[in-house]
C-alpha cells in the first residue's frame, strides 16, 4: 500500500526538518516520528512505505537536505534491498530511469543480499 501524496509530503517535511539538527537530538525532536518510516521493513507493505518515503525525497522539486539524502541511503535502503529487494527492484529500477538524483543516490550503495537485484542496480549505475 502506497501513502498518498499528502501523507508523503508531510513526512518529507518532517524529515527534512529532523536532519537540520544534531542526530542526538532526534529522540527527543518532535519531528522524530519520521525516523520510523526508514525502520527496517518487516512486511512487505513497511517495505512498500519505505520506498514510497526514499523515493519521495529523492524526487521533490527542491533538493533533499544532504542529510537527509546521507541517511535514507545508508542503512535503510539496504535494509529494504537486502531484505525485499525482489519485490522493490523494479519501482526503484523506473525511479532510477528517470530521475537523475535518485540514480545518483544509488551509487553509494555496497551490494548485498540478491545477487539478481544488484546486478540490476550495478546496471543503473553505469548508465547513461
Amino acid at each position: 500500500m502506497t501513502p498518498n501524496r499528502n501523507d508523503l509530503d508531510a513526512w518529507v517535511c518532517a524529515f527534512e526538518a529532523l536532519m537540520t539538527h544534531p542526530p542526538t537530538d532526534w529522540a527527543r525532536h518532535p519531528m522524530g516520528w519520521a525516523l520510523e518510516r526508514l525502520m527496517p521493513p518487516v512486511t512487505l507493505a513497511h517495505a512498500q512505505q519505505t520506498w514510497a518515503g526514499i523515493h519521495a525525497l529523492l524526487t521533490r522539486p527542491q533538493p533533499p537536505h544532504p542529510a537527509g539524502v546521507s541517511y535514507a541511503m545508508g542503512e535503510p535502503i539496504e535494509w529494504l534491498l537486502t531484505d525485499w529487494g525482489p519485490h522493490v527492484i523494479d519501482e526503484i529500477e523506473a525511479a532510477a530511469q528517470a530521475h537523475p538524483r535518485v540514480r545518483a543516490a544509488l551509487a553509494g550503495i555496497a551490494p548485498a543480499g540478491d545477487p539478481e537485484v544488484w546486478a540490476r542496480l550495478l546496471a543503473l549505475r553505469t548508465a547513461p
